[in-house]
């Protein structure tokens, strides 16, 4: 139960901060984090699109203030190619303003 409220708190924090982040671009919808299983998910409007986008991330680790996810899946074919080429298993640095958001999460 207490794991479950952290998730909430943490999954609220985390959509003003990616909001923030991608508000060029469009926002997200909804988030839920579950953080004993290191997974997420997410629902993003983005700018001309009808249809929301939903992302999965079936793993992420830190390592230091580097993200690397894995087992992602979106609601799009072509962007499942592209994160598979391009995002899986690659190790991204988490900007100093959100690692101790991120951290929270891991």
């Amino acid at each position: 139960m207490l794991n479950k409220i952290k998730d909430k708190a943490l999954a609220t924090t985390a959509k003003v901060a990616i909001n923030n982040t991608i508000k060029a671009y469009g926002e997200v919808l909804n988030i839920t984090i579950d953080t004993k299983k290191h997974s997420l998910e997410l629902k993003t409007l983005l700018k001309g699109e009808i249809e929301p986008l939903s992302v999965s991330i079936g793993n992420y680790t830190l390592d230091n203030n580097e993200i690397v996810i894995s087992n992602i899946t979106t609601s799009r074919a072509w962007i499942n190619t592209l994160s598979k080429t391009y995002l899986e298993g690659k190790a991204f640095t988490v900007p100093p303003e959100y690692l101790s958001i991120v951290k929270k999460i891991i």
